[in-house]
């Protein structure tokens, strides 16, 4: 065999190797991206068709332990958590302070809480990437996803059939929130929609959107993995492979694999069930 034949085989099986690669890898690709936008369109048809009744769900939901720690997580994962040492040794005890909500994407300024601020901000990454977001609140909502919630899920145009439901989260508000938040809503269960882009209205779109995307139904099951895995179709930054500390964001300051999610939850919900045991047995 010349070399000149040698050489041509050689060059047809890397061709061919290359080939067949950039094949598997459009397929991959392609199927990849159908499956994200049959699952946004489902997400979509969801959000769009919630009932009064599941609105209603949904507020009683905001004090559920099992979602109160899913809510922490995620706020923990967007670096929005106030107190990370508490969130991450004593589970049973912590409660949302008022700074949560009024982060923005790279700043430290905060922001207001009568509405979605909507204006994008720019960050560099060590990669040397800039990223621009209008991600903003606890759990760090861009302004699409702000405003499509809200748009379809009005809880003022449905007020009078969940005013009952506003009242009795109001009497149990201070076993959810810090007192920075209780603060702010010291006129009453009205003042739970009248700030447009409060603690209450963003726990409540936050659970909307994990309704909607199908994961609140593991949360209630405490299956963390599935709930984790449908959840980062949302929030980027939850970890999204079972083994290693990666997320869609890589650049957190909050990494936290799989594994270490699926624990704190576990902790967290185990801790708030021994505290409400030991206060019925008080």
């Amino acid at each position: 065999m010349s070399i000149f034949d040698f050489l041509y085989k050689f060059l047809f099986l890397v061709f061919t190797f290359v080939y067949s690669c950039m094949q598997f890898s459009f397929v991959v690709c392609y199927k990849s991206i159908i499956l994200y936008s049959t699952r946004m369109q489902r997400y979509l048809s969801v959000i769009s068709k919630i009932s009064v009744q599941e609105v209603r769900l949904i507020v009683h939901l905001l004090s559920d332990y099992r979602v109160r720690a899913f809510l922490n997580l995620i706020s923990y994962c967007e670096g929005t958590i106030a107190n990370s040492s508490i969130f991450l040794k004593e589970f049973e005890y912590y409660k949302p302070m008022i700074t949560e909500y009024t982060k923005s994407f790279a700043s430290n300024d905060p922001i207001s809480l009568w509405e979605h601020p909507g204006k994008a901000k720019e960050i560099e990454t060590s990669s040397h990437v800039l990223l621009r977001s209008t991600a903003a609140g606890r759990y760090q909502f861009l302004k699409g996803t702000w405003d499509r919630t809200i748009a379809l899920n009005d809880l003022q145009k449905n007020y009078p059939l969940i005013a009952d439901d506003l009242a009795w989260f109001y009497k149990n508000i201070s076993l959810i929130y810090d007192s920075t938040v209780i603060r702010i809503y010291k006129n009453g269960y009205k003042s739970l929609l009248n700030i447009g882009f409060g603690p209450f209205m963003q726990d409540y779109c936050a659970v909307v959107n994990l309704f909607a995307i199908g994961a609140i139904k593991h949360i209630l099951l405490e299956d963390w993995e599935n709930a984790i895995e449908l959840a980062a179709h949302i929030w980027a930054t939850l970890p999204i492979k079972k083994t290693t500390k990666e997320s869609n964001f890589t650049d957190h300051v909050a990494m936290i694999d799989r594994p270490g999610a699926v624990k704190i939850l576990r902790m967290a919900c185990d801790a708030s069930r021994q505290l409400k045991s030991e206060v019925r047995n008080k």
